[in-house]
Order: C-alpha cells, then structure tokens, then sequence
C-alpha cells in the first residue's frame, strides 16, 4: 500500500513558538504539528511547511502537508488532529493531493498583514497581535510609500543580516495600507509576494510606519531600494504584528478542501 498525500491549511497564534521550523530546544509550530499527526498516524516521517515564519508571528493560514499509509476519512482529519493539538494551533481543513504536491514548492505567492494599533493609550486585548504605535500616522504618505516599493526589485535594504540567500530578487504583487476599524484606530499593511525575504515584511511595515510619521519621505524609497543599504530603511517592527494572511497555490492544488483532490 501506498502512502497517500495529505494537506492540511492551519491557524496558529504564534505567541508561544519559535516559529514553524523545528529547533532543538525550542516549541516549534511544525513540532507540535509533527507530533500531533503521529499520534494519530504513526508513520508520518515530516511534515513539510510552505514556509518558514519568525518566533511570535500568527497565521491565519498555513499550508503543510505530510504522507501517510495510514487511511482515515479526509473530513475527520481535522478533528483528529485538534484533539492532540494545542489550543493555539487548530487544523482547518484537510485535503488529498497528487504525490507530486509539496507545500513550500507549489506556493506561488502569499499574502502578510501587518497590524498596527494608532491609538494612543494601549489596549492590552490588542497587545498580543497587533504593535502599538501611539503618534500621528499619515496613511496617505504611508500609501504612497508603498506604490514605491511594489514590483520586481532587488530587496537588499528590506532583509536582515540573517538572510543567508545571495539572490535578493522579488517581486511585490500587491502592497496597500488601510484603516481597518477607524473607531479604534486599527492600521493594516497588506502585502503579496512571490517570495519574501528575512524580516522583510516586518522592515517594509517599519519604513510604511517612518513615512506615515514624517520621518521619512516617500520619495525617498526608490533611492533606498537602488541603494541596497539596510541601513537606509526602517527599523523592523516587532513579530507580533505579523499575521500569514492568504497562501495562493499552483491553480491544480488551489481549492477543493475536505474533498478528495
């Protein structure tokens, strides 16, 4: 018998883990999971990530995937799994694909939100997912910022030194900035791409935030960008703010949760 091919699409508040990765003496998001499909399976070898995230950054959607021999009905995969999940990991939906799907190759772009609490007294239901910046924002300034960024660019200045890839090179699809609740002053950058950079998401955000605080001049971000110098840019916000919002597959695996692939 042969081993069948699971996807899983995930939600995980990442407060309490190094990130996806696993790590020796550290919680991982991907050795909870791990553990979790042994416990029902048993001959799961690895789960495989779509991607890497940092120490305290959530998603609301995470792909992975991992095989099996062992036959269990697709709709009840998810059960199974949360019950030996903790409560700030939860399986979504599961699916059956091809043996050839691997989830961080058939990835084609995905999409981050950065939140930032604008209002001036902290609320500390907030604290956890979203970073609390209590001084004037311009969204326009920081809007026009971001159309300044958007495209195919070699990103040096937006990744930290821990970037161990020599090829900087991405392409930014989509980057805009909104007021998500105006009563409450809620910030969201919004960001697709088809590759991301260490930190990357998380320096764009502090630079959007320098501009939006007349620190620094939209005008300034093509030089920045041509520039290749980290140290032109801004400062990297904190993980906390960062949420994995949308992953788009390979037009074969996109859609058809719960139902045989």
């Amino acid at each position: 018998m042969g081993n069948t091919n699971i996807m899983l699409k995930l939600a995980f508040d990442g407060a309490n883990y190094h990130g996806w990765q696993v790590q020796q003496n550290a919680d991982t998001v991907q050795a909870r999971v791990f553990a979790a499909c042994k416990r029902i399976f048993g001959d799961v070898e690895k789960v495989f990530g779509c991607s890497r995230t940092d120490a305290g950054v959530h998603a609301r959607e995470y792909i992975c995937n991992f095989q099996t021999a062992v036959s269990v009905p697709i709709n009840n995969i998810p059960y199974a799994l949360n019950s030996w999940l903790p409560r700030d990991i939860s399986a979504l939906a599961a699916r059956l694909v091809d043996d050839e799907f691997q989830s961080r190759f058939n990835c084609r772009s995905k999409t981050y939100i950065y939140r930032i609490n604008n209002e001036r007294i902290a609320d500390p239901f907030k604290a956890g997912h979203s970073f609390h910046f209590p001084y004037a924002l311009d969204v326009k300034l920081m809007r026009k910022a971001a159309k300044n960024i958007i495209g195919k660019h070699d990103f040096s200045c937006f990744t930290a030194r821990g970037e161990r890839r020599e090829n900087h090179v991405r392409t930014v699809n989509f980057l805009d900035v909104r007021v998500a609740d105006k009563r409450e002053k809620m910030v969201e950058i919004r960001i697709n791409a088809d590759s991301y950079l260490y930190n990357m998401v998380r320096i764009i955000a502090g630079t959007l935030v320098e501009c939006g605080n007349g620190r620094l001049n939209p005008a300034e971000i093509p030089r920045i960008i041509e520039g290749r110098d980290r140290t032109k840019a801004g400062i990297t916000l904190p993980p906390h703010g960062l949420f994995l919002h949308e992953v788009i597959l390979d037009d074969k695996f996109a859609g058809g949760w719960g139902n045989r692939g």
